[in-house]
């Protein structure tokens, strides 16, 4: 493991040897992140049950018959979109990492550069799990048209899956820095 870069990504995963920012600020830092991780992960549980709950009251869907016409072509259309960002993010991903996290590698030696990094990375997770949230949006308004509960339970699902992925998280970050240096 020699040369700077891979020296930084050593000290990204182990905090006592990372002295630009203090104890303190770091575990702030990241305990504000977990909790803004946490509720991201809340969204999906929350849309299904409200869907649950409107199944239970008796909603049936605002189509009576959502196998024909246009209602079956929206439906398509939200399955492929809410599908789609679940194999696409990771592509998505990359493309915002490198847009919003300046620093890498060997430029990583000033405080504020590590804290813009760290800025740059918690603006970074609220963009990937509000777009992963789509998902489930997705399974919603299929689940407002066809009124089945599955049909929103697989996007929550899928939604909740990907959230686990991308949850904020120092090895997260140190592999995301490690990405962009490639």
């Amino acid at each position: 493991m020699e040369g700077v870069g891979c020296g930084i990504i050593f000290l990204m995963k182990k905090r006592e040897l990372y002295p630009q920012i203090s104890k303190e600020k770091y575990q702030k830092y990241w305990s504000q992140l977990r909790r803004m991780g946490v509720f991201q992960m809340c969204f999906p549980v929350v849309l299904f049950l409200i869907g649950y709950f409107m199944s239970k009251s008796g909603f049936h869907g605002k189509v009576s018959n959502y196998d024909e016409g246009l209602a079956r072509i929206i439906q398509y259309i939200f399955f492929f979109l809410g599908v789609g960002i679940f194999f696409v993010c990771d592509g998505i991903s990359t493309f915002i990492s490198r847009r919003l996290i300046p620093y890498r590698g060997s430029e990583l030696n000033e405080e504020s550069k590590v804290e813009e990094n760290f800025k740059g990375y918690s603006t970074y997770v609220v963009v990937m799990m509000e777009m992963l949230n789509l998902i489930t949006i997705f399974g919603f308004l299929g689940f407002l048209i066809c009124g089945n509960l599955t049909w929103l339970g697989v996007f929550a699902l899928l939604n909740i899956s990907m959230l686990f992925k991308y949850f904020p998280s120092p090895s997260r970050f140190s592999f995301i820095l490690t990405q962009m240096r490639k």
